[in-house]
């Protein structure tokens, strides 16, 4: 959660997820991140993008500025590029709360 309360990052296996993430299609879920308006409304890649910047109070800027020059398909495009190289980018960015491998 951001200070504002604003915005959380929630898994969904959570519980307060459970009643928006039961009614996302299978396919939706594994092709990309979900940001789901407390109005319901759900928006996947980059219309999820933009919106989850103008929601943090430091990247305000560069949400209106994406929105504005309607750069979407292009937010949307970096989004499928980074979600298809995220297992090898993973490497580079490993998980600190799990174990490490021996060698």
């Amino acid at each position: 959660m951001d200070r504002t309360e604003r915005l959380a990052l929630l898994s969904r296996d959570d519980e307060a997820a459970a009643p928006y993430a039961a009614r996302i299609p299978e396919q939706q879920v594994q092709d990309s991140w979900q940001l789901i308006e407390p109005s319901g409304v759900r928006m996947m890649h980059g219309p999820a993008a933009i919106q989850a910047l103008e929601y943090i109070p430091a990247t305000r800027w560069l949400g209106w500025t994406l929105r504005t020059l309607r750069l979407t398909p292009l937010a949307t495009g970096v989004n499928r590029l980074l979600s298809r190289i995220r297992k090898p980018l993973g490497r580079f960015f490993p998980n600190p709360r799990l174990p490490r491998r021996w060698p």
